[in-house]
């Protein structure tokens, strides 16, 4: 399946709007408390090995002061890939060199892109991302967070961008 059929597998925003709820509780004092208990049960172990197994070292980057995802570097041929596995659900994005170090990675992107789709995991694209959400944020301007501060890290967005 290419990211293109993928489509067909996009999740409602309501569907996300009830997870959302049920793990953050309050989504004006979204409680936070779910996030170490999920990412210590190691839902991606598979998905890990899976992706090392395309050739590629998988480097945990994730860092729950920020993260709600599990963030993976992925590297092969000297290409690094970065793939966000929510810990909030079956939701993945995956960013490929030209936004991470200036320079396309298109086949890692593809293995990546379809190991993912494999293993359940359902990959949102950029606009869905920008998607605001009525959830406060520590590291994002009050009012601007998106779902990728929802699902993935409450940090700017790599979705963002720079202009008027």
């Amino acid at each position: 399946m290419t990211a293109r059929d993928q489509s067909m597998n996009t999740p409602s925003l309501d569907d996300i709007g009830k997870v959302l709820l049920a793990l953050y509780r309050d989504l004006a004092e979204p409680w936070y408390g779910w996030v170490l208990p999920a990412y210590e049960a190691d839902p991606y172990r598979t998905v890990r090995d899976a992706l090392a197994a395309l050739g590629a070292s998988v480097e945990d980057g994730t860092d729950l002061n920020d993260d709600v995802s599990c963030h993976y570097l992925v590297r092969r041929g000297g290409r690094l890939v970065v793939a966000e596995l929510s810990l909030a659900g079956p939701y993945a994005v995956v960013l490929d060199g030209k936004a991470v170090d200036g320079a396309p990675a298109p086949e890692l992107v593809e293995d990546i892109t379809q190991t993912l789709q494999a293993h359940g995991l359902l990959l949102l694209d950029a606009d869905m991302l920008r998607i605001p959400v009525g959830m406060l944020f520590e590291n994002v301007e009050a009012g601007q967070g998106t779902l990728y501060q929802a699902l993935f890290a409450d940090t700017p967005s790599p979705f963002e961008v720079a202009g008027p």
